[in-house]
């Protein structure tokens, strides 16, 4: 990634004065208390009580020492925890961590995590993740908890509060996702909210080879007592990157609206993105004359063609809200939903030896998606003797439709990975088409629910916990043929997955844990020949895989 250097700077008098902060404190006299009386020169005060705010109930755990890191994160169906409190591993990057290392992407936060590994999407600008060497998709990142409701190739910082990375297998934790992948692990992205300091924050940042950026960050709360909140970020990024013959154009637009009452907090969030790369460099597939893996090549070539192009918008939405029932007990019920809209000119590159030889076809794809995601639950708190409890119920749900196209072309342009040509021809017209690129049909549906129950059980004043629940999960994908054909498979599982951990605490600042969890994946599919009379084809169940304790 070039190297950015980013400062605040205002570019008109008026712009100054917007963004400035200015603070006001009033200093009243208060009458002596009469109980109090004076001695001496001894001054005898009467008995003061000072109170504080306690946090909401799952509030975002605080950052560390320095800021960059939180001291925990949202655990799926057990809520925002503290990592001491937990028999699981995660990591928590704050918006501090975000701005110092002036990171523009997801993939650009986690790069802090040596659990992690990244990699880019098949021919396209996907960013793909790999947790403890198991891969996780863009369409599998969590938003507040939800599933299926973020863009799938490219995330932008900011508008984010937390990245949150959970590190092995979740199926309990956070449900099956609807695309399988995240068998290793999970991320989860927190939007900015607003805080209670009035922000006014302007910045602009440049890349090495011209890339200009500029990001608009407001924040304020509102009415008595700072109940109602707006932040609103605007950002662009347009130009050249560091490779060379790429540019790229981003865009983004996000409201974070919410309401903080005494039982009642509400929440609702609107991101508008639009991303486009021009000349992006895609993944390089290995032929059979390649007999170890090649050199990278060097930033100043570009393998990938000029006409190699890719677009991608989406718009999501969010609304959140929590209830406090009693001081123990809190319910809580999210919906999310996203329309996505992708068209890319893309080409892949095939290596025919060691010496970069390679051979360039190409592709259009047409992606669309329209997706829906619900989540509900009731986090409680309550004591039996001298054992403490968590308790935690959820319910969730998540539907997917997915439309698709595509054209390719087979006939293949000679090119050089160190030395790529500058005259690739565009193919005219692919020679293998599916669907109709204008308006892509229905290729697949997914609807994926479950129902989760746990209990954490508090010893010795809760320097011993452990940790029990099963959750109940079901799943059903249908793939159709392209050109809004029939329907060619119909998958159809449900399974109990089941979590049971230990967490002791010695010392204020150590703890010691162990686990028991699972991944889950698809099993596999019966073959066309043993379907039904009409072409269906079923599983029978889902895969869970336990893996080791942590």
């Amino acid at each position: 990634m070039p190297t950015c250097n980013r400062l605040a700077v205002p570019f008109r008098p008026t712009l100054l004065a917007l963004c400035c902060f200015l603070s006001l404190t009033a200093h009243a006299a208060t009458p002596a208390d009469p109980n109090t009386r004076q001695d001496g020169n001894t001054l005898e005060l009467g008995a003061t009580n000072i109170s504080a705010d306690a946090p909401a109930p799952n509030a975002l755990p605080p950052a560390y020492s320095g800021g960059q890191v939180a001291r925990g994160g949202q655990l799926g169906v057990l809520g925002n925890q503290d990592i001491m409190d937990v028999p699981f591993s995660m990591a928590s990057y704050t918006e501090k961590l975000i701005r110092d290392q002036q990171a523009e992407t997801v993939a650009d936060v986690l790069l802090n995590d040596s659990s992690v590994r990244q990699a880019s999407g098949y021919a396209n600008q996907a960013q793909v993740f790999v947790i403890r060497g198991l891969q996780l998709n863009g369409d599998d990142i969590s938003f507040n908890g939800l599933y299926g409701i973020l863009p799938r190739q490219i995330m932008s910082t900011d508008a984010l509060e937390r990245v949150e990375v959970f590190k092995g297998p979740n199926a309990f934790i956070n449900g099956v996702t609807p695309g399988g992948s995240g068998i290793g692990g999970g991320v989860n992205l927190q939007p900015k909210r607003a805080d209670d300091v009035p922000l006014r924050r302007f910045s602009t940042d440049i890349s090495s080879d011209g890339r200009v950026g500029e990001h608009l960050d407001v924040g304020q709360r509102f009415g008595e007592g700072n109940r109602f909140g707006a932040r609103v970020n605007i950002s662009q990024r347009e130009g050249d990157t560091g490779i060379d013959d790429e540019n790229q154009r981003a865009k983004l637009f996000a409201v974070g609206l919410d309401y903080r009452g005494d039982a009642l907090r509400l929440s609702g969030d609107f991101v508008y993105q639009k991303q486009r790369v021009n000349g992006g460099r895609n993944s390089v597939f290995l032929g059979t004359g390649v007999t170890h893996i090649p050199s990278a090549p060097s930033a100043d070539t570009n393998y990938a063609p000029s006409w190699n192009a890719t677009n991608i918008e989406d718009t999501l939405g969010m609304l959140r809200g929590e209830y406090d029932l009693n001081d123990t007990w809190t319910a809580y019920l999210a919906a999310g939903a996203k329309h996505t809209n992708e068209s890319g000119r893309y080409s892949s590159v095939t290596l025919t030896d060691n010496f970069g030889t390679a051979k360039v076809t190409g592709s259009r794809i047409a992606h669309q998606e329209d997706n829906t995601s619900l989540m509900t639950g009731l986090n409680g708190k309550f004591q039996t003797g001298a054992v403490s409890h968590q308790l935690n119920i959820g319910l969730t749900g998540t539907w997917t439709q997915a439309r698709n196209a595509y054209e390719f072309d087979f006939t293949p342009n000679a090119s050089n990975l160190y030395h790529p040509s500058s005259d690739i021809a565009q193919p005219v017209r692919g020679t293998v088409n599916g669907g109709d690129l204008g308006d892509p049909g229905i290729t697949a549906k997914t609807f994926v629910r479950s129902a989760a129950i746990s209990d954490t059980f508090g010893f010795l004043d809760d320097r011993l916990l452990f940790t029990a629940g099963l959750r109940h999960q079901e799943m059903v994908m249908q793939n159709y043929a392209y050109g809004s054909g029939p329907r060619s498979s119909n998958y159809t599982a449900s399974i109990n997955t089941p979590v049971y951990g230990i967490v002791f605490k010695p010392w204020e600042h150590v703890s010691f844990y162990a686990n028991h969890i699972e991944g889950l994946t698809q099993g596999p599919t019966a073959p066309v020949s043993s379907g039904d009379s009409d072409g269906d084809q079923w599983c029978t169940s889902l895969r869970a895989r336990p893996l080791e304790t942590d």
